[in-house]
């Protein structure tokens, strides 16, 4: 998995781009890895491209009904948190997802042609000084079972 990292004035959040290119993997899935400490992650403005060129995007700016709701499962156009809630201040728009440890979750609609490129924009929360790791999954089967296909990290 490819890490690039840009300087941002206003946030600490690092642009992460994969292509995992797997064309009967139809959803996709970024799980929040525990660590033993109560950082959260902040997930916005994911991007994934279809094996096949079809885009889909999501950057939780139209999630304003959730926007300061408790920690839950909440789903808009098939994209679905979970263990998470929506909190202000993303990287390029004014909502993220923040993921809570060791089960939070961003999980796309389901990909005819597979997942191919996936950019997102991450990074720990103000206050969260912590190291926080998340993996990329992807599934062939709807959820029933789930494949790595790389972890990203922020340090602390």
């Amino acid at each position: 998995m490819e890490t690039l990292s840009i300087p941002l004035t206003t946030t600490n959040f690092t642009l992460f781009s994969s292509y995992a290119s797997q064309p009967t993997h139809t959803v996709l899935r970024f799980r929040h890895i525990g660590d033993g400490t109560t950082n959260r992650i902040r997930l916005d403005d994911v991007f994934v491209d279809e094996a096949y060129a079809v885009r889909r995007t999501q950057n939780f700016e139209t999630w304003t009904n959730y926007l300061g709701a408790p920690v839950g499962t909440y789903s808009i156009a098939e994209w679905t948190i979970q263990n998470a809630q929506i909190g202000g201040k993303g990287a390029a728009s004014s909502g993220a997802a923040e993921l809570y440890p060791t089960s939070g979750f961003v999980q796309s609609p389901t990909f005819d042609g597979g997942v191919g490129t996936v950019n997102f924009w991450m990074s720990n929360l103000t206050n969260d000084l912590g190291e926080v790791i998340a993996t990329l999954l992807t599934s062939t089967n709807d959820w029933a079972t789930w494949t790595t296909n790389g972890t990203v990290r922020i340090a602390a």
